[in-house]
């Protein structure tokens, strides 16, 4: 999970991970905050948008933790980390992204 204020990189850095893995192996979703994971045959998940969007028991949060379990690669990104939901901390490794000029 990247986070971060805006304009320090974190979508420039989501689209180079999606371009070094292989952009035919990647599922991208803008939206999240849809059922969108039904399509579960690639491995590497890239949700542009706020993780943020995701809230306790709806089926997208489960179906999310759901593919995590599957050892599924999810990337995603926040500018508020106090808005995302605590059950995807557990799951979740944090890069904290601060640009510098």
């Amino acid at each position: 999970m990247l986070s971060g204020t805006g304009k320090n990189g974190k979508t420039v850095l989501m689209n180079e991970i999606m371009f070094y893995i292989g952009i035919q192996d990647c599922y991208e979703c803008n939206e999240p905050r849809y059922a969108v994971f039904k399509d579960s045959t690639k491995n590497n998940f890239i949700i542009h948008g706020g993780i943020e969007v995701f809230k306790p028991n709806e089926d997208n949060t489960k179906q999310l933790l759901n593919l995590v379990d599957k050892k599924c690669s999810i990337i995603c990104d926040t500018n508020n980390l106090d808005l995302v939901e605590s059950n995807i901390f557990d799951k979740a490794i944090i890069i904290n992204m601060k640009h510098i000029f």
